[in-house]
């Protein structure tokens, strides 16, 4: 039941946040543009903000959980948030100026040693578990 109230505040902050945040990049000039660049998909400039947008969604949201849900373990949600930041970080610098492949893994693996440290991650034996846990991560943040 509390999963579902989640998934629909989470549901409604973005239908709220996004629309700012896109309004905000446009008047700020935070822009990807297309010009000559032939890898991208798109032909005219669209906001550079989508993870400032995911950032305010996500934060907002885990602050939701930890204020209102009894959770004994709080620091795994600790854990979440900081791994978000530190992606999110790279993905604005990223946005800013390029950033080498080679770094942004970095941070994505750093995120996922994070969510190791405070105790999240994919239960495997042999150690598997660590290993799974950071392919998901950055497959995952990768995916999108």
């Amino acid at each position: 039941m509390k999963e579902g109230i989640y998934l629909a505040i989470g549901f409604l902050l973005t239908v709220l946040v996004i629309p700012i945040v896109k309004r905000i990049s446009f008047e700020a000039g935070y822009l990807d543009r297309p010009g000559d660049n032939p890898l991208k998909a798109h032909s005219l400039p669209i906001p550079h903000s989508g993870c400032i947008a995911f950032l305010c969604i996500f934060s907002l949201l885990v602050l939701i959980v930890f204020l209102t849900d009894d959770i004994a373990d709080k620091s795994k949600l600790f854990g979440l948030m900081m791994g978000g930041i530190i992606v999110s970080i790279f993905g604005i610098l990223d946005d800013l100026k390029q950033v080498y492949a080679t770094t942004r893994l970095g941070s994505e693996v750093l995120a996922g040693m994070i969510l190791l440290f405070f105790g999240q991650g994919i239960a495997a034996p042999f150690g598997f578990g660590i290993l799974l846990t950071l392919f998901y991560v950055v497959g995952a943040i990768n995916a999108i």
